[in-house]
């Protein structure tokens, strides 16, 4: 006690010195606060008018943000910003995209010329590039939060296009989890089956992480499945949602309602890699700032207005992100904010007195000084009285009793690690009387492997403050679990004590290997059948290769990849000839042989990006990616060539008809597949045993 009022006087005496100095700089400060008030004269803008192009509506989470961001540039008294908004989440198909050309060409024929365009996000972009030549002609275009790498990169080499580039900091979110969680197990991933979600799902595919990394797709659960899947992962555990957009039956939900629904339900902090999650209930992390991004794009388009041609202007491929974080969900979730970075930017954060109102905060020092006087005054009081009773021995004595009283084995030792207290429950865990205890060291009471797992965690709850685990302790031939908690705690005289419990898990431990052994057995159980069934799905029983509903989704893969990125490709639909007569005479034995001995030479014969399946009955097809009509063509007589060779059955000499289409420009899948069976047919009409190109046929 005598060191805790020496310290409260010394304290006492570095307050009032601080009060007196602060007292005599008050002066100063309020006239440097009026220096730093001063408006800067700066050198005044021209009158420019912008033209803004985003691709989604007003409400979209980052719209707000991106508009902030532009305006945070501006001087919107002296510049124009003209903002348009393309609302492609629900208006997507080509003919939409028209329509707004036709009101773009409109509203550009009957209203001032702009001296710019800034285009926000892929789909904008997309637009402006694709209408430059009838809409922007001349017209420097700056871009950002545009998350395409390769398009972005193709777009800026436009002479008249620059911008910023998107990108998410996946790894340095986990970081900043591992630092805030150290003893967190999983790190949860909540995506649908969006084309961004599942794109930016593969990108977690090369993360490395102390976590193991779990994937829960809300597209694929009920919405209850998906509350109660979010409800059971458990507090000390992170989550981290990437697209929250398409849940069950692919039913439609806005950012604010799957957002609401994933916070309400969720025990575990919940991280985002953008802006807009933070404040609606995540806790933060390396966010990607669409204000940011807008900002920095319009600090670009200024200096492109001011006369710096685009086309020197590099173009930015480092995304501006940010540390950001709800300072309040911190603290909610027990994590500490001192542990982020020191750049780190923080919401609902509290605002210190002084820097808010330092007036008032002058005067609240002031108030609290007199007050400290006279709690320092009583405070002498009181130490004077509590040394002249006895409060301190009897409330030891009570301390005592309670501690008997309990039913949990409790024990006290010194920094010395020896037994200062224990209540009668811990003395009949061990088996022996407390006065026996009392003294000795963990060493004397315990040995083997319990006692270098105790020593352990003494050592751990020195260094760190507490600990906890499960020690195993074998007893007449029986082992028992138990839940050992210990931490420590300092009394009066700064003197260290560490704190023990320990609770009976036996039974509890035994019900649990039980469970697991279970859930192991019908996993194994689940699993194999679930890749029995799979296989079946996807695989022809025959020849062992693709079926036709897997070739289907393939050839769908390879259009969607000739759209977006204009990679041609080339289908091969073959035919056995005179295969029924075969079957008729040979039997279908024979006919299943042929079919399969066609099927290996075919795969040894084309290359390995190439994909082979059974079609129909007789009829394979080859899905060649990257391959245009003279390629495809001339492996389609290659084939014809090997077959009508090398295999043969009985009288029968085994010939194959051809029919073959590269997809070279823009069609529908159902006229791609049309103009393939129609070459097939032609070749079997025109004789069999050759090869038709669809494009010759038409």
């Amino acid at each position: 006690m005598d060191a805790i009022c020496k310290e409260h006087r010394n304290n006492m005496i570095k307050l009032i010195v601080r009060i007196f100095l602060a007292i005599a700089c008050i002066g100063l400060l309020f006239q440097f606060q009026v220096f730093l008030s001063a408006e800067e004269v700066t050198e005044e803008e021209e009158n420019y008018k912008i033209l803004i192009i985003s691709s989604y509506d007003p409400d979209f989470p980052t719209a707000e943000d991106m508009m902030d961001g532009v305006k945070s540039v501006f001087n919107q008294k002296r510049t124009e910003l003209d903002f348009e908004f393309m609302d492609t989440k629900e208006l997507h198909a080509n003919e939409d995209l028209e329509y707004l050309a036709g009101y773009f060409h409109y509203k550009l024929t009957r209203k001032p010329d702009y001296d710019l365009v800034m285009a926000f996000d892929d789909k904008a972009l997309h637009f402006v590039t694709t209408y430059q030549e009838t809409l922007f002609k001349d017209l420097p275009i700056v871009f950002a939060g545009v998350n395409d790498r390769e398009f972005g990169l193709e777009a800026s080499m436009n002479p008249l296009i620059t911008g910023v580039m998107e990108d998410i900091s996946i790894e340095e979110t986990i970081d900043v989890i591992e630092t805030l969680q150290p003893y967190a197990v999983k790190l949860v991933l909540i995506v649908d089956n969006t084309i961004s979600g599942q794109a930016d799902l593969k990108r977690f595919d090369d993360v490395e992480s102390q976590m193991d990394i779990e994937v829960i797709n809300m597209s694929e659960l009920k919405e209850e499945e998906f509350i109660q899947t979010i409800r059971d992962i458990p507090p000390e555990d992170a989550i981290l949602p990437l697209s929250l957009y398409i849940g069950y039956n692919d039913r439609s939900y806005p950012f604010k309602e799957s957002s609401s629904m994933l916070v309400e339900n969720a025990q575990a902090p919940i991280y985002h890699l953008w802006k807009f999650g933070v404040g609606s209930g995540y806790v933060g992390g390396m966010v990607s700032s669409h204000f940011n991004q807008a900002e920095l794009a319009s600090t670009v388009a200024i200096s492109i207005l001011k006369g710096e041609n685009p086309a020197t202007m590099k173009l930015i491929t480092e995304s501006p992100n940010q540390y950001y974080f709800d300072y309040k969900v911190l603290l909610e979730h027990g994590l500490d904010p001192n542990k982020l970075p020191e750049d780190t930017k923080f919401i609902n954060k509290p605002i210190p007195l002084k820097e808010s109102d330092p007036g008032l905060y002058w005067k609240v020092v002031l108030l609290l000084f007199v007050f400290t006087m006279i709690i320092f005054i009583l405070f002498l009081i009181i130490q004077y009285r509590v040394r002249k009773t006895k409060n301190i021995y009897k409330m030891n004595l009570f301390m005592k009793k309670v501690l008997t009283a309990l039913q949990i084995p409790i024990s006290i030792r010194d920094d010395k690690k020896k037994y200062v207290l224990i209540n009668d429950s811990y003395a009949s865990f061990l088996e022996q009387t407390p006065k026996y205890i009392v003294g000795k060291r963990v060493e004397e009471l315990y040995d083997g492997e319990t006692l270098i797992n105790l020593k352990e965690m003494d050592d751990k709850v020195l260094s760190k403050g507490q600990d906890e685990r499960e020690v195993y302790i074998s007893r007449d031939g029986k082992d028992y679990a138990f839940r050992v908690k210990k931490r420590t705690f300092k009394d009066v005289d700064n003197k260290v004590y560490i704190l023990s419990t320990c609770e009976d898990i036996s039974k509890f431990k035994e019900y649990e290997k039980g469970l697991e052994e279970m859930v192991r057995e019908k996993t194994e159980s689940l699993e194999e059948a679930h890749a029995k069934l799979e296989k079946i799905a996807v695989v022809d029983q025959l020849t062992g290769f693709y079926n036709q509903r897997k070739l289907e989704g393939i050839v769908q893969y390879e259009h969607d990849r000739f759209i977006r990125y204009g990679k041609v490709y080339s289908l091969i639909l073959l035919d056995v000839d005179y295969f029924k007569e075969i079957n008729n005479t040979l039997g279908h034995s024979i006919g299943d042989d042929i079919l399969k001995e066609l099927a290996l030479l075919f795969k040894e014969n084309v290359r390995k990006v190439d994909v082979l399946g059974r079609w129909g009955s007789e009829e394979f097809m080859i899905i060649c990616p990257e391959t245009d009509k003279r390629a495809v063509k001339k492996l389609a007589e290659k084939l014809r060539t090997l077959v009508e060779k090398e295999v043969n059955a009985d009288q029968f000499s085994i010939t194959c008809s051809f029919g073959c289409i590269t997809v070279d420009r823009l069609q529908a899948l159902e006229d791609i597949f049309n103009q393939v069976n129609r070459a097939l047919y032609d070749a079997k009409n025109e004789g069999h045993n050759q090869v038709k190109v669809a494009n010759e046929v038409e």
